[in-house]
Order: C-alpha cells, then structure tokens, then sequence
C-alpha cells in the first residue's frame, strides 16, 4: 500500500520535481502527471498535492531547475573568463549548447506558456529575472565605454542578443532549416555566424573564427 513516507521525511517535494524533471527530458512536459509521479514514488495520490496545488506549479519548478542551469553557466563564464567581450561569446555558446542538450527542457521553459505566467510561480519568476540580470551584466560590462550605449542601448542590444539567439533555437529546434538552406555549412559554422549576429560588432571581435574561444 503506498504511504506518505517521504512526505512525512521531507523529501517528497525534492522527489517529485527530480522525477517530473526527467519525465519532462525523455517525453515532454506534456507526459508530467502529478497521479503517475506519485504512484511511482510510493506515496498516496493526493500526498504531491500538498507541495503542489496543481499540475502547473510543479512544471513551474522544472522549469526553474533549467533557468537555474542557464544562470550558472553564465555565471561560470565570469568567473573563468578575465576577457568581458569572451564572456558574453561564452555565455551565448552555452546557451545553444543547452539547447541541444535538453531540447524538451527548452520546450518546458519558452514554449509551454509559463513564461509569460512566471508572476503566478515565484522560484520561477525569480530563476527567470536572475538570468536576464546576469546577460545584461554580462553586456553592460563588455560595452562600458562604447560611444552611444547607455543603459536603454545595453537593454535594446541584450534584446536584440537574445532574440536572435532564441529565434536560432527555435528554428533549429524544430527542423526548419532545409538541407538546401544549409547546404555544406556545419552546425559549428551556422552558430559561429548566429552568436556574431546576436553580439553585434563591437562585441563579433573577440571571436576568433571558432565555437571556442580561448
């Protein structure tokens, strides 16, 4: 008979948002079932429901564990790169490498409308705006003393930055890039030309041709 053991430990919630995690990398957001977690972890139907009201919110932290995933990298990319202009180009290749990575983690974060409902899920909210704080530092850093950027120009260029880079993704994520389009072009090329269009060309310098910049 399934218990409300790990509830009652204090793990339950840890529990849930690990396995909706991986539900969520192999099948999709849309395969989460609060039910189905629960009945695999042992516990009673309803013991998940104390963590999460409903199906939502837990996805909502899923999502989170992937802003958080994006936070760190580009954090990592300050902390290793003495360069401003190599962490920005580093913070971008890390992007698109999460991507490739977790492609229905993608989906969960930007395509399954809790976006543009972070308001509702705090953690969510919060992991999404620490990640907008890190890339505008990251660019504000990279373009201090640029003649004409003031703070709204370092908005309009992360915006521009990111949509670029988001538009990348979403594109390649869904296989719209016919082979006639990419003809002999490697990934590695498309994505050099991507991140040096998404930098703009006071930052494009301090690529030196390659995905890897040392």
């Amino acid at each position: 008979m399934a218990t409300d053991r790990a509830y009652h430990h204090g793990d339950l919630r840890a529990a849930l948002i690990a396995r909706a995690l991986e539900v969520v990398e192999t099948q999709g957001h849309e395969a989460v079932s609060l039910r189905a977690i629960a009945e695999e972890l042992g516990v009673s139907r309803g013991a998940p429901y104390r963590h999460f009201p409903e199906r939502d919110h837990l996805l909502a932290e899923v999502a989170s564990v992937g802003f958080e995933r994006l936070d760190a990298f580009a954090l990592d990319e300050s902390v290793r790169n003495t360069d401003r202009a190599t962490r920005v180009v580093g913070a971008a290749q890390q992007f698109l490498g999460f991507v490739r990575a977790h492609p229905q983690l993608f989906r969960l974060m930007y395509e399954s409308g809790l976006f543009q409902r972070a308001d509702a899920f705090p953690n969510l909210a919060a992991a999404q705006r620490a990640v907008y704080e890190r890339i505008f530092t990251l660019f504000a850093e990279a373009l201090d003393g640029t003649p004409g950027v003031d703070g709204d120009g370092v908005k309009a260029r992360v915006i521009a930055f990111w949509s670029t880079l988001f538009g990348y993704a979403t594109i390649s994520q869904a296989a719209l890039l016919q082979p006639y389009m990419v003809g002999g072009l490697s990934v590695d090329e498309i994505e050099v030309q991507i991140i040096r269009t998404a930098l703009g060309p006071e930052l494009a310098a301090a690529m030196h041709g390659g995905r890897e910049h040392a």
